[in-house]
């Protein structure tokens, strides 16, 4: 029998109606500031750990470690809650009005051999939900 401790996971999330909200390097760094404070805070708390993060223009892909006994729905849905607030609150600073900034829809999954498929195929859903 194997123990796993942790998991790698990768989360991929889309901005609401797909809307472009990372086109400049402003941005992505205030996403990006916004996703570390997060890691570093659920790092000592739940023993999280941070590997890496990639923000395109209508999506943002996270990619870390968690133990096998976290609450992944829960993990999710409160950094959605905590980046939408804290980037919204930077949007409003800079004079663009948007409700939120991800949709209900998420990509959470364990790296594996298919992983880049089933991306393509999230975002693709994603972007076609939005033309809708």
């Amino acid at each position: 029998m194997i123990y796993i401790e942790s998991l790698r996971y990768i989360c991929i999330l889309c901005t609401k109606e797909y809307k472009s909200l990372f086109k400049t390097e402003e941005s992505k760094k205030k996403m990006r500031e916004i996703i570390l404070l997060y890691f570093e805070i659920k790092e000592k708390s739940e023993d999280v750990k941070f590997i890496s993060v990639s923000i395109n223009d209508k999506h943002v892909e996270i990619t870390f470690e968690a133990p096998s006994s976290i609450e992944l729905t829960k993990f999710v849905s409160n950094f959605k809650s905590v980046s939408s607030r804290r980037f919204l609150k930077y949007l409003k600073s800079i004079k663009f009005k948007v409700s939120g900034i991800w949709t209900k829809n998420y990509l959470l999954a364990t790296q594996e051999y298919q992983l880049n498929q089933k991306k393509e195929s999230f975002l693709q859903a994603q972007e076609y939900k939005s033309i809708l």
